[in-house]
C-alpha cells in the first residue's frame, strides 16, 4: 500500500534562503526500494536559513540527510547538545531524531545536500553502527556530492536502476569517509574533545598555540572548550599550555646548549623576561638556575 506523508508547513522562519533544487521526488511508495532519494539541492548563504525537524515531520520518522559544507559556518541542534560545522566538515543526520540546523548570521555556510531513504539505508545504518543522531567528520566529499547531484539531474534521460546503483555505491562511500579517524558520533564529538584538545596541544606545544588557535581547530569558542576540558582535567587550556611549556622548557634546558632567549622564542614567549616569570612562578627558581642544578646533577 503507497505511504502517504504530509509535508511540513513552512514558516516564514523555516528556511528564508536560496536553495537550487537539483532533484525531487516525493513519491513515497519508492521508499520500500533499497534507495529512494527523495531531494537533493544546493543551498546558498544566508544569514536567516533555519531548518526544524520536529517528530511530527517525515524527516524524524523516515528521511536520513547527507550534507556537506562547501564555505561559511553553520550549527546544528540535535539531543540537547549543538555541533558547529564550517567549509570542509560533512555531516550526516540520522531518523527518528529531532534537528534544528541553521546558519551563522556572520559567515553563513554554503552547502550540497541529499535527503535519502530506503531499506539499504537502513542496513548501511546499522553495518556502520550509527545510532545517534548526528554524525560530523573533516572529510573532502565535495566531489562524492557533485557527483550524486550529476546523475540524479540526468535521471529522466538515463536508466533508473542502474543511476540508483551508481548513488547506492556514492552513499556507502561517504558513511566510509564518515567512519575514519575523523570520525565524531554525537557523543564522542561532544566527550572526546578535551582528549583531542589535549593531544592537539601536545603534539604543537613548540608551534606557538594558542587558546583562539583551539577555536579556530575544533569550531568550537573559548569559552565551551575550557569548560569541558576543565570538567574533565580540572585545568583550563590555557594552563595546561603554559604547564606544557613549562615542561618543555626544562626538558631543553636540561638537555640542549640553547641559550634561555632561544628556548623563550622556540616556546613563543614574549621575551626572556616573560619566559624567566613563568618559569619561576612554576618551577620556583630562575631558568638559569634549573639549567645549573641539573647539569650539575648530570640531568
Amino acid at each position: 500500500m503507497k505511504k502517504e506523508f504530509v509535508l511540513e508547513k513552512r514558516s516564514a522562519r523555516f528556511n528564508t534562503g536560496r536553495e537550487q533544487i537539483i532533484y525531487r521526488n516525493y513519491d513515497y511508495s519508492m521508499m520500500d526500494r533499497p534507495i529512494y532519494v527523495e531531494q537533493a539541492g544546493i543551498t546558498e548563504p544566508s544569514p536567516d536559513y533555519y531548518i526544524e525537524h520536529t517528530s511530527q515531520s517525515r524527516y524524524y520518522n523516515i528521511m536520513y540527510i547527507f550534507e556537506y559544507v562547501v564555505d561559511g559556518k553553520g550549527y546544528i541542534e540535535c539531543d540537547g547538545k549543538m555541533f558547529r560545522v564550517g567549509a570542509g566538515d560533512v555531516y550526516f543526520l540520522n531518523r527518528m531524531h529531532e534537528h534544528k540546523y541553521y546558519a551563522d548570521k556572520k559567515d553563513p555556510f554554503k552547502k550540497l545536500w541529499l535527503n535519502i531513504s530506503g531499506t539499504m539505508m537502513d542496513d548501511m545504518v546499522k553495518l556502520f553502527g550509527i545510532k545517534d543522531g548526528v554524525v560530523v567528520a573533516r572529510e573532502e566529499c565535495e566531489s562524492v556530492f557533485r557527483e550524486a547531484h550529476s546523475l540524479l539531474a540526468a535521471m529522466k534521460d538515463g536508466d533508473p536502476a542502474e543511476t540508483n546503483r551508481k548513488i547506492a555505491v556514492l552513499i556507502f562511500d561517504l558513511f566510509s569517509r564518515l567512519s575514519r579517524g575523523s570520525f565524531h558520533t554525537e557523543s564522542s564529538y561532544k566527550y572526546g574533545l578535551p582528549y583531542r584538545v589535549q593531544r592537539y596541544i601536545d603534539k604543537n606545544i613548540y608551534n606557538g598555540i594558542s587558546t583562539d588557535g583551539l577555536s579556530a581547530k575544533f569550531y568550537f569558542s573559548k569559552a565551551y572548550i575550557a569548560r569541558v576540558f576543565r570538567k574533565k582535567f580540572g585545568i583550563t587550556p590555557k594552563q595546561y599550555i603554559s604547564e606544557r611549556r613549562v615542561a618543555a622548557a626544562k626538558h631543553l634546558l636540561a638537555s640542549s646548549e640553547y641559550s634561555i632567549a632561544q628556548i623563550a622564542d622556540r616556546l613563543s614567549y614574549t621575551d626572556s623576561k616573560h619566559f624567566a616569570n613563568v618559569f619561576r612562578e612554576y618551577v620556583g627558581i630562575s631558568p638559569s638556575e634549573y639549567r645549573r642544578n641539573n647539569t650539575e646533577k648530570g640531568l
